[in-house]
C-alpha cells in the first residue's frame, strides 16, 4: 500500500507543479494535460481508497494490534473507519 500512497502523492504534486500558482483559473484546470492528470489522480486515489478499505476490514475483523487500540479507547466502528480514512488521506 505504501507504493500506492507514494503514487497518489506524486500525482498530486505533479498537478500542483503543473498549475504552478495558487490563483489558477478554471481554464487552467480544463487544459488537456491538467484534465488528464486530474483524471489519473482520481483513478489512483480510488484505488488507494479501495486498498485502505480492505486494510480497514482486516483490522475490524481481527488484527490484534489495532483491535487492542480500538478496545482500549472503546471506539465504535464508524469512528474507526473515519479515523483510518482520515489517516490514509493525510498520508
Amino acid at each position: 500500500m505504501a507504493g500506492a500512497v507514494r503514487e497518489v502523492a506524486d500525482q498530486a504534486g505533479g498537478i500542483y507543479r503543473a498549475l504552478g500558482k495558487t490563483d489558477f483559473t478554471m481554464g487552467d484546470l480544463r487544459r488537456p494535460e491538467t484534465a488528464a492528470s486530474l483524471c489519473q489522480f482520481e483513478r489512483s486515489f480510488a484505488e488507494l481508497h479501495g486498498a485502505v478499505k480492505k486494510a480497514l476490514d482486516e483490522y475490524l475483523h481481527g488484527n490484534t494490534l489495532v483491535m487492542d487500540l480500538i478496545l482500549k479507547y472503546q471506539l465504535d466502528r464508524d469512528t474507526v473507519r473515519h479515523a483510518l480514512s482520515v489517516a490514509a488521506f493525510a498520508t
